[in-house]
């Protein structure tokens, strides 16, 4: 007796297996390849962003059209302060990384308004770049408390024309002295 009961449970067992693959499976197909993130790490800490939306399209180029779309969505997201933040100590170093997949298609990287970080690596992790670096203007010597760094996922070529693929980005805040 206590055999077939055995044998009926293992039964009930793989039916529920089944069945849960049954639905897992057509679930996780539908959600796509997962989309690529980069990360910021300065000390101890560190974030990780996916891009805005309109900035990502399954690793194909971005048209013309969805990168206007992408740079809507950026300048949005400054806007409404729905950026990812980082605090940075004045004397420590900032290491940008991008997944490997992303990474493979060459990216760049720029404090907005100050300084080119990256150009063109296919390498995933860059740095370490100085906070003074991120937070000084090259241009007027000004210090700021905040900056934004943007990555971007493409390549130019030689007459300067670009392929886009992905943007992401970050806010670094200074810590207080």
């Amino acid at each position: 007796m206590s055999l077939n009961r055995g044998v009926a449970a293992l039964g009930a067992v793989v039916v529920v297996g089944i069945a849960t693959l049954a639905v897992t499976i057509p679930v996780a197909a539908s959600q796509g390849k997962p989309v690529p993130n980069a990360q910021a790490v300065s000390g101890g800490n560190w974030v990780q962003t996916a891009p805005p939306k309109d900035c990502y399209n399954d690793g194909k180029e971005l048209s013309a059209a969805l990168q206007a779309k992408c740079v809507t969505s950026l300048n949005n997201q400054i806007k409404d302060k729905k950026l990812t933040k980082l605090t940075v100590g004045t004397g420590q170093n900032v290491l940008l990384h991008l997944d490997k997949g992303a990474a493979d298609n060459g990216w760049s990287a720029l404090a907005v308004g100050n300084a080119d970080l990256v150009t063109n690596s296919k390498k995933q992790g860059a740095g370490p770049f100085p906070a003074s670096k991120i937070f000084t203007s090259p241009s007027t010597g000004t210090e700021s408390s905040a900056a934004i760094i943007r990555i971007i996922e493409g390549t130019s070529d030689s007459k300067g024309n670009q392929k886009v693929y992905g943007v992401w980005q970050f806010e670094l805040d200074k810590a207080d002295s």
